[in-house]
């Protein structure tokens, strides 16, 4: 460890610390003045000087479109209504109404009301990343799109309720959900996505609008204020920066927006190259972050394609030579080996489904970039279809990559992996040989799908 990260550290802990002692820490955040609220609110519903994902149009053309799959997200809005959530192979509960966001029912721990940083999660009783994905508010898209698919009051009134009540439990600093900027950041992606989605909802009045945003202020000040550095800048700094960025370009009218977005998207094009290698494979040598970290790319590369009409080059390369590397791993029809950690996240949710294969994600790479290989190995999705309607330009172009092909074999230099195709009675077989340790090789076989 550096000095300079040393440094870094030991104030990051004199910081909580003061903040745990209840004394204040800088201003309390702000976001419209009382006399711009009902002009930004009017500005937010018409979508001016911002780019859109979910809207109405859209969705209705899309449910013409896939109607089982429309059914499909219907019923998992149904489920988000309820709260009735399922987690990393836990058993499936119903979140007890009325909803505390600090408790868990599967350990039945109830997290502190204490000052974020003075909870250790590392020893408590309940799994944290059970509570963290409650309140990553992920399922608030799901409820959005549902609205816009039926015009049903309730989808509308779920989401706001579920907001109101969590915004009422979580002021800012205070609880499990505010223990780390990479979990708000997530969460702002969430609650941005969903906004614009129900933006036309006589439920968005004025004082919950200036209430959402004054969250969301708060929560871009923390995503940059303290964002991960040194060896802590992986996913976590990725998912902080990806979190600024959407909150900046969905309101863009917001005061240090624009200082804002300036910031967010110069670090993610430099943690893009960083994060993902010059052979396409990414940085923490695992297949699980690597989608996880390029959909954090990508959907602050879809929106400011659409604002914009092009993907900044640095995330668009990235995405690329991330596409290209994971086609080498799945190859024609094999399913992607689990290779490093994997944490199931998901760095937004536009359907139901618990996980997100190697081949939905390709597919959504490519719905976004136009690329032909990921195309050409990616399946079609709810998801993908919602960002392949975007607009901007879909023109692929190279991203030199140091991934070197054989034939139907490939090594990745960088990522210290060769993936070998063999003919051993079942067409397609393939392995994986991957460099662990000091010169050590571990060989894993992957079984084609049967």
């Amino acid at each position: 460890m550096s000095a300079a990260e040393v440094g870094w550290r030991v104030g990051r802990v004199a910081a909580r610390r003061v903040h745990a002692a209840g004394l204040p820490v800088g201003r309390p955040a702000s976001g419209y003045s009382d006399g711009m609220r009902d002009a930004a609110l009017d500005a937010f519903r018409a979508a001016r000087r911002r780019p859109v994902l979910l809207d109405r149009s859209r969705a209705r053309a899309l449910a013409d479109a896939h109607p089982r799959w429309a059914a499909d997200l219907v019923d998992a809005a149904e489920r988000a209504a309820r709260l009735e959530v399922t987690y990393f192979g836990y058993p499936t509960v119903q979140v007890p109404a009325p909803v505390d966001w600090h408790f868990d029912p599967v350990s039945r721990t109830t997290w502190p009301t204490t000052a974020a940083s003075a909870i250790d999660y590392r020893t408590a009783a309940g799994d944290v990343k059970w509570i963290w994905e409650l309140n990553r508010l992920q399922h608030l898209p799901l409820l959005a799109q549902a609205w816009l698919i039926t015009g049903e009051a309730r989808f509308s009134a779920a989401a706001f309720d579920q907001i109101d009540d969590w915004i009422r439990q979580n002021p800012p600093g205070t609880g499990i959900g505010w223990r780390n900027p990479f979990e708000p950041g997530l969460r702002a992606i969430s609650i941005a996505l969903a906004l614009q989605g129900l933006r036309d909802s006589p439920d968005l009045t004025v004082d919950r609008f200036a209430r959402i945003t004054d969250m969301l202020v708060a929560t871009a000040q923390y995503c940059w204020s303290d964002r991960s550095r040194f060896s802590s800048a992986n996913n976590h700094l990725v998912g902080e920066l990806a979190g600024l960025a959407v909150v900046a370009l969905v309101f863009p009218d917001l005061p240090g927006a624009t200082t804002w977005e300036r910031r967010a998207v110069r670090e993610l094009e430099a943690e893009a190259g960083r994060q993902i290698l010059d052979d396409g494979s990414g940085a923490e040598q695992a297949v699980g972050y690597q989608v996880f970290t390029a959909e954090l790319l990508l959907v602050v590369g879809a929106l400011l394609q659409v604002r914009d009409g092009q993907i900044p080059d640095g995330i668009r390369r990235a995405l690329i030579r991330s596409g290209h590397y994971l086609t080498a791993l799945v190859g024609d029809g094999d399913p992607a080996p689990r290779i490093g950690d994997d944490d199931e996240g998901f760095a937004f949710r536009l359907d139901g489904s618990p996980l997100r294969s190697v081949r939905d994600h390709l597919g959504l790479v490519a719905a976004v970039t136009g690329e032909p290989v990921s195309s050409r190995h990616g399946t079609a999705s709810w998801t993908s279809e919602w960002f392949g309607g975007l607009a901007g330009s879909r023109v692929p172009t190279g991203a030199p990559s140091t991934l070197e092909t054989v034939g139907d074999s490939h090594h990745a230099p960088a990522g210290g992996l060769v993936v070998m195709s063999r003919e051993v009675g079942q067409p397609g077989d393939r392995w994986a040989a991957s460099e662990g340790g000091v010169g050590s090789v571990v060989i894993v076989e992957v079984q084609p799908a049967w």
